[in-house]
């Protein structure tokens, strides 16, 4: 039996879909220590230890992982340890993103002995665009919890030196990327007329893309739209042909259910 000793809940999470969803995953190992990090603004490398269960979670765009949370995700080490991963995505499709996200977690030094893709509220959804609205909600994360749950059913049966056939590389959907993560469409936010100048867009932006001023540089952002889920006053806006289309196109599917791999 491999003894677990700690949870690592680890997330790139701007909008903070992934982060609720993580943690909730965390929660079904009932284990005394989680230790959380939260890569949306910690960079600094993190070394798992023995006796440590890795839970990582970053989101879709475009069917990949964007490349600033791919690059913070590097700094995440491991040494056998096992790992789970989870795809958020908008409703729309996960892509090769789970594929992407359980590459590099394997390359880092960690064994995929789990992962699931989840639904969050698209970042383009707002009042009259509805798209997988509220979330996950807490059917979903009472569904993260069991799925945790699983993972920890699944551990408790394999001796210390079973760790690599609980692998579950072989079956995971998609296909592993050959170049880079293609660049967004340039579409940025900007405050309304009701915008008080509290300057929470500016603390959340994950890139530093919001200057002084309130504005957004296009050349930094990372479309996430951080700044316009979290303004407190509802302040922000986005404002651009392609997000009305895609957006419509959206709000008429019906809500997606996660998926597991185990």
């Amino acid at each position: 039996m491999i003894e677990l000793k700690r949870v690592i809940a680890v997330y790139f999470s701007p909008t903070h879909t992934g982060q609720k969803v993580v943690n909730a995953i965390a929660s079904g190992f009932e284990t005394e220590t989680i230790v959380e990090i939260d890569l949306t603004k910690d960079t600094e490398e993190f070394h798992a230890k023995d006796g440590d269960l890795l839970i990582i979670g970053a989101p879709a765009h475009g069917g990949r992982i964007p490349t600033v949370a791919m690059e913070r995700i590097k700094g995440i080490k491991g040494s056998g340890q096992p790992a789970v991963c989870v795809s958020m995505y908008g409703n729309r499709a996960f892509g090769n993103a789970l594929m992407e996200l359980n590459n590099i977690i394997e390359t880092n030094g960690f064994v995929i002995i789990g992962a699931t893709s989840f639904i969050g509220e698209h970042s383009f959804a707002n009042k009259k665009r509805k798209i997988a609205e509220g979330r996950p909600n807490q059917e979903d994360l009472q569904t993260a919890k069991f799925f945790g749950a699983q993972i920890k059913e699944k551990l408790s049966g394999a001796g210390i030196n079973d760790i690599r056939k609980l692998s579950i590389q072989s079956h995971i959907p998609g296909k592993l990327p050959t170049k880079p993560a293609g660049s967004m469409p340039k579409m940025v936010s900007k405050p309304t007329e009701d915008c008080v100048d509290c300057k929470v867009c500016i603390g959340v932006c994950p890139v530093g893309a919001i200057t002084d001023d309130l504005s957004c540089d296009a050349e930094r952002c990372m479309t996430c739209f951080a700044c316009v889920k979290s303004c407190p006053h509802e302040a922000r806006e986005l404002k651009h042909p392609l997000v009305s289309v895609l957006a419509y196109a959206m709000s008429k599917q019906k809500d997606k259910q996660p998926q597991f791999f185990i």
